[in-house]
């Protein structure tokens, strides 16, 4: 019955965790990338800073494990150091919630040059324009973290992670960095260093999120990361839909909220999305509402008691693509529902 009629609505959408570490009057050159080859096998890219003779380098490396892992792996602060390059120590400072950390950390340095230090505050917000989630961290103060002996206050830092589906426990990850260690290094020897650090901090990410602790982290539902699938649910949704119960609706179901976590990106995962949320929407109380003002609420009633034609229904080419034109149960689309279901009762 389906033939891939939301193709034109169906561009791969590619859930996003971005880590972000910032300071104030920090802005991107607009020009490209510039390849500056591969390293342990990771393409890496650099392009200039507006206002810094250092430039931001990037690298971009396929990672065997979901979203969650890494997630884990990433929000686990102290063990910063056993996978990014140069990082001497971090601690927690406070917990908010676990998309929301104040940390502090230090780099390290060589000699004779001293380590780096500074405090940050990590906040993760959903972006619905950026289709994912914006974690942007702010170097700040902190009364029980002052300035140390013997080490430099990071004037600022960016840094930013990209995490992107690709399949089930595939995910794409790429990380940002621009520095400004203060001082009086020399604009070559940081450039120098920093080159490297993105795709060697992958590197050996990929080998660190093979450990248990991360690997048992894949629960999309679990208390540490339900608060994160829902918020991804709702934003995935709002793609697509208007209503707001419908919405909600996806956010409180584990099984719609799985077709967004895994299968995310697959072929064909748009329509197996729209076809469950009709499925489990024609059980709802808001749809029992809608249609009761119809005056085809006795066929389309048959929606909320036959689940096999409720599936029929819900498959059809024809109504999921007009749910998204109109982004939603509407009128017009409920009275197609009613021309489809007499068709299959008749």
């Amino acid at each position: 019955m389906r033939t891939k009629a939301v193709n034109q609505f169906g561009r791969a959408f590619f859930i996003c965790l971005a880590i972000l570490w910032a300071w104030p009057g920090q802005t991107m050159a607009e020009t490209t990338w510039q390849f500056e080859g591969e390293i342990d096998g990771i393409p890496t890219y650099s392009r200039p800073v507006e206002g810094s003779d250092v430039k931001m380098y990037k690298a971009t490396a396929m990672v065997e494990a979901s979203m969650e892992q890494i997630g884990h792996l990433l929000r686990d602060v102290p063990a910063t150091p056993l996978w990014m390059k140069n990082v001497l120590h971090t601690e927690t400072i406070k917990v908010h919630t676990p998309n929301d950390i104040d940390l502090y950390l230090v780099l390290d340095f060589p000699w004779p040059t001293n380590d780096r230090d500074g405090v940050a505050a990590a906040r993760a917000v959903f972006d619905p324009a950026a289709c994912g989630t914006v974690t942007t961290t702010t170097l700040i103060t902190h009364p029980d973290y002052p300035a140390k002996e013997g080490l430099v206050r990071l004037p600022g830092m960016f840094q930013q992670y990209l995490l992107n589906f690709k399949g089930d426990h595939l995910c794409e990850l790429t990380l940002v960095l621009h520095m400004d260690p203060g001082g009086n290094l020399p604009a070559w020897a940081i450039n120098r260093e920093l080159v490297s650090t993105p795709a060697k901090s992958l590197k050996t990410l990929q080998a660190l999120v093979k450990k248990d602790k991360y690997q048992e982290a894949d629960d999309p539902f679990n208390r540490d990361n339900l608060g994160f699938s829902r918020g991804i649910a709702r934003t995935v949704t709002a793609r697509y839909m208007d209503d707001t119960a419908i919405i909600e609706m996806v956010a409180a179901d584990t099984r719609l909220m799985h077709i967004i976590m895994r299968q995310c990106c697959s072929p064909g995962w748009e329509e197996d999305l729209i076809t469950a949320i009709l499925q489990a929407y024609f059980k709802t109380l808001p749809f029992a509402e809608k249609i009761a003002r119809s005056s085809d609420q006795s066929v389309l009633a048959h929606l909320a008691t036959d689940e096999k034609l409720a599936k029929e229904i819900a498959e059809e080419d024809d109504l999921v693509e007009m749910v998204l034109l109109h982004r939603g149960v509407t009128y017009p689309v409920l009275e197609k529902m009613a021309a489809l279901v007499k068709d299959e009762l008749d």
